[in-house]
């Protein structure tokens, strides 16, 4: 499979090549991407990332005598870096003159493979946790280096939570894993006024925030919520593919929206009774910040931030992006609100 990627004029002229012996892979990085490929021109002065995505085989391995062994699995050269840990193997080349990045990365299944050799009989990995590692190779491989160049050439950063428009505000939800945000977005979406712009990766400057819709994945619990509303869930059409006990999805592209400027950031938890309260840009901020820290799924928090040692020129990043995110919140209202999206019976399980 082969493509071009543009992520909504944010980023253009990513060129992949997947190559795979698993059907199944193919499928989910169709619909993982079908918002983002296309076929325009790579224009001028842009960044280009050249990527070789592989499941099930090998990336050729560099002769680690000339690398520089940073930790565990990691190892660096002059405007090189290579990580091998867990059956993930990653090779980043960049060329700064050029602004190219080269990437090759695979990933076994590396248990798996051991297992079916000491006990002597065909072991296949759970569906499942095949479409879990699927997710693990892409966000390594495409979604974690766009976001690293996004911070370091655009000033354009992230936080963990969920974004959409309705007729009234422009709403950012931020807040833990499971804490209800994506079942409360859909619920929204049941609207048909309603346009979404992000669920997980919310992508942000001092001015902006930004779409980055990938697939979603929706609990069947929230799916028979969604089939309670007189509207349904229209808006979504299912891949076919399952993670876990949840179903994965697109959102229709006309019911996405590119980037809006937020009205109101919301820090989202559940509760027994609904209430809502001001909330300081300061210690709204703090908080982001935790959950940023306690959900851990960005590049920063993986071995991309070790490219660091490759550009020294992003060594006052987090700097800039916390007063980014402090200026984009003393433009909007701020809020603390509890959402009971489950009976208490549920609620106390």
């Amino acid at each position: 499979m082969r493509g071009t990627l543009t992520v909504q004029g944010l980023v253009h002229g990513i060129g992949f090549v997947s190559r795979t012996d698993s059907r199944l892979f193919h499928r989910y990085v169709q619909a993982s991407y079908a918002y983002f490929l296309s076929q325009d021109p790579l224009p001028a002065g842009v960044w280009r990332i050249d990527s070789t995505l592989l499941f099930r085989s090998q990336i050729e391995v560099p002769k680690l005598t000339t690398f520089i062994k940073l930790g565990y699995g990691l190892y660096c050269r002059e405007n090189e870096l290579y990580y091998d840990k867990g059956g993930l193997r990653v090779s980043v080349t960049l060329d700064p003159q050029e602004k190219r990045m080269q990437i090759r990365s695979s990933f076994r299944i590396t248990p798996v493979e051991r297992l079916r050799k000491l006990v002597g009989y065909t072991y296949r990995a759970p569906r499942y946790l095949r479409v879990f590692r699927f997710l693990e190779l892409l966000r390594h491989h495409l979604h974690f280096p766009i976001f690293w160049l996004l911070e370091k050439d655009r000033g354009i950063y992230l936080m963990h939570g969920a974004a959409f428009q309705n007729s009234r505000d422009n709403i950012v939800w931020v807040g833990m894993n499971g804490a209800g945000k994506s079942t409360a977005l859909f619920q929204e979406m049941s609207d048909p006024e309603t346009k979404f712009l992000t669920d997980n990766y919310v992508l942000f400057d001092e001015e902006f925030v930004y779409a980055f819709p990938d697939t979603v994945r929706l609990s069947d619990q929230t799916l028979a919520l969604l089939s309670q509303s007189d509207r349904g869930s229209d808006f979504l059409v299912s891949t076919g593919l399952r993670f876990g006990e949840r179903t994965v999805f697109r959102v229709i592209g006309s019911r996405i929206v590119e980037k809006f400027k937020p009205t109101e950031i919301a820090f989202v938890v559940l509760s027994l009774e609904a209430f809502s309260r001001e909330f300081s840009p300061e210690r709204l901020n703090g908080w982001i910040g935790i959950v940023d820290d306690y959900v851990a799924e960005f590049q920063n928090y993986s071995f991309w931030e070790t490219l660091h040692f490759l550009d020294g020129s992003c060594a006052r990043l987090q700097e800039k992006k916390l007063a980014a995110r402090e200026t984009l919140l003393r433009k909007v209202r701020t809020r603390y609100e509890g959402r009971p999206l489950m009976t208490d019976s549920q609620m106390t399980k």
